[in-house]
């Protein structure tokens, strides 16, 4: 069974926050998916092809 909603606690700077906070204003997405979606896209950077494709495949199902 797949966990859902863990919370992982990050420090931004402030400006880092207003950044996130102006593309909330801009989108429907909130605050909370901004950050994660800065956080995932830069895993991607450093996490290998192989390891990404076989972790997506978990979150699929």
């Amino acid at each position: 069974m797949q966990r859902m909603n863990e919370n992982i606690n990050v420090r931004v700077r402030q400006a880092e926050r207003e950044l996130f906070e102006a593309a909330a204003k801009r989108s429907r997405r909130k605050l909370s998916d901004w950050v994660r979606i800065t956080l995932v896209d830069s895993a991607k950077v450093v996490v290998p092809e192989a390891d990404i494709a076989t972790i997506e495949e978990r979150l699929v199902r």
